[in-house]
């Protein structure tokens, strides 16, 4: 979750305000995470993916007062390459991994309305789009430690990434008054 677009226009002459919202993502999503590598005595190769694509979209065609549309798409995935070496260290069990790391995320969202207010007809609508695609260094460092002589383990994992590239945001937003008097 990381924003919402929105719309509004008032009517100075009557007061009469309409305004058009349209939100990112709320829901929890499942995506998959795939790993694929080759491991030697101490050393290997490691190739991870994890992706997710997901859109909403919403219509409400009598919703007071007036209709209104929305709609979200999400696109991202991340692509590791990674060097990886065990080693043991105080009776853990431990592994270093040092490569590059590719990300990118695509986000769309959409907010439309048209109400009817006295003789107005309003009509709003607003459209974010944010882009980033980064590459960079990506390192890691994991650990197993048996718990003293049972078949219980302590595990842990940490990741950090250095990431660089470009990122970019639009914004358009509209809104349209008709009356009596003219538009």
């Amino acid at each position: 979750r990381g924003g919402s677009v929105s719309t509004s226009v008032t009517n100075l002459g009557s007061g009469a305000t309409n305004t058009v919202l349209g939100d990112e993502f709320d829901n929890l999503y499942v995506a998959p995470r795939i790993w694929l590598g080759v491991q030697g005595e101490k050393g290997g190769l490691l190739f991870r993916y994890g992706g997710i694509s997901d859109s909403e979209t919403s219509f409400t065609p009598f919703a007071a007062p007036g209709g209104s549309t929305s709609f979200n798409r999400l696109d991202a995935y991340v692509i590791d390459l990674e060097l990886i070496r065990r080693f043991c260290y105080r009776a853990t069990d431990m592994t270093a991994g040092f490569g590059v790391r590719y990300l990118e995320y695509d986000s769309q969202i959409f907010g439309s309305g048209t109400s009817v207010v006295g003789t107005d007809i309003y009509t709003n609508s607003a459209f974010s789009d944010r882009h980033i695609g980064v590459t960079g260094l990506t390192f890691a460092l994991s650990g197993l430690r048996p718990i003293n002589t049972s078949h219980w383990n302590v595990f842990w994992n940490a990741r950090g990434s250095v990431l660089w590239g470009d990122a970019r945001r639009r914004v358009e937003t509209s809104s349209f008054v008709v009356g009596p008097g003219g538009a």
